[in-house]
């Protein structure tokens, strides 16, 4: 599960803190909601239809034939982003 977000703000470094937001009706609320861990993968300008990919509600499966990286918590992340932020879950 994947989705795009452009509501992403940096809120601390010390403590390092992030903020994104997701409408109530999404269906993808309880998964964020409960998990524990998930990441954001930060995309270039190179990486903009496979942005467009996980915008898109009708895709099923937005991880298929792309490169997953699994972070050392179990996580998959997207390879070959700028960059990958491991959060923890703290609402």
């Amino acid at each position: 599960m994947g989705l795009t977000i452009n509501s992403f703000a940096s809120l601390s470094l010390e403590p390092p803190l992030v903020l994104w937001s997701l409408v109530n009706h999404s269906p993808n609320l309880s998964v964020f909601r409960d998990c524990g861990y998930f990441t954001i993968s930060i995309l270039g300008c190179d990486h903009q239809e496979l942005a467009l990919r996980f915008a898109n509600p009708r895709v099923e499966n937005k991880f298929q034939d792309i490169s997953v990286q699994e972070t050392p918590e179990g996580i998959p992340s997207i390879g070959g982003a700028i960059a990958t932020l491991v959060c923890a879950n703290r609402q």
